[in-house]
């Protein structure tokens, strides 16, 4: 398997994609124990640079569709605690963007030992 190949313990999970006031409703109640992040086209620090991230601490991050989160799902997602952050310059298709954050996050934490 590929986990096995590149020598990695943990296996990230990428859901399905919901209706995003029904998953933050879901959310209102669980644990806040967790790193909430959403990606937003807007300038806000980028994921690698500013975002204090523990290993330790679940992470969910909102990737939302190709247009980017309104700015109502925008004030939805601050009001359940996420942290906006950008992923960098370019906008980035849904797919792309969902990899592209999961790839930052290992990076942060690998390079912080």
């Amino acid at each position: 398997s590929a986990m096995k190949q590149s020598k990695q313990s943990y296996l990230p999970q990428i859901n399905s994609p919901l209706i995003f006031s029904q998953w933050l409703e879901k959310l209102a109640a669980a644990d806040l124990n967790q790193s909430r992040l959403f990606a937003h086209l807007s300038h806000h620090p980028k994921l690698v640079d500013q975002i204090p991230i523990k290993k330790e601490t679940p992470i969910i991050i909102a990737i939302g569709p190709e247009g980017g989160f309104s700015e109502n799902e925008a004030r939805l997602a601050e009001r359940c605690n996420f942290q906006p952050i950008s992923l960098g310059n370019h906008i980035l298709r849904t797919e792309t963007a969902a990899v592209t954050a999961v790839a930052q996050v290992k990076l942060k934490l690998r390079t912080r030992g």
